[in-house]
């Protein structure tokens, strides 16, 4: 069966003020999430973990770019546009990545996203993004 609410319409319906009740709507009690920096069990662990990546979130967008639904999972491809107090000095930056969901009645019981943490994340650090910038060219061969 498919996700009552689409992929899309979750990602860019959730905000630091907007999150129990669009979370509520689409994550079964029950529902399991991995990504690159965490393995959660649990909606209400899952609403915590949000509320916290929020509290730094100067603005969020995704841009999804494709969704297909095959019986219980859904694919979308997506374009993170994001704004955040602590990494590339509150200037935007964008992330690519895909999200598996798993769902049942309608809810997500299994969400999956997978990026790149290094470019997010890592090369977005005030100081350490130049010495991970360096290590991507010495492992590419360009140094």
């Amino acid at each position: 069966m498919a996700l009552d609410v689409s992929i899309a319409k979750f990602f860019n319906s959730v905000s630091k003020s907007n999150m129990k009740g669009p979370c509520e709507a689409f994550y079964d009690p029950a529902a399991v999430f991995d990504d690159p920096m965490v393995h959660l069990e649990g909606r209400d662990r899952l609403i915590s973990y949000y509320s916290r990546l929020y509290d730094n979130v100067i603005d969020i967008h995704f841009d999804v770019t494709s969704e297909i639904c095959v019986g219980d999972e859904t694919y979308a491809r997506w374009t993170m546009r994001l704004k955040h107090k602590r990494l590339k000095s509150g200037k935007e930056m964008s992330v690519d990545g895909v999200s598996y969901v798993r769902s049942r009645n309608g809810k997500a019981v299994y969400h999956r996203d997978y990026f790149d943490l290094g470019s997010m994340l890592y090369e977005n650090i005030p100081g350490f993004g130049s010495l991970v910038k360096l290590v991507r060219g010495f492992a590419a061969g360009n140094h």
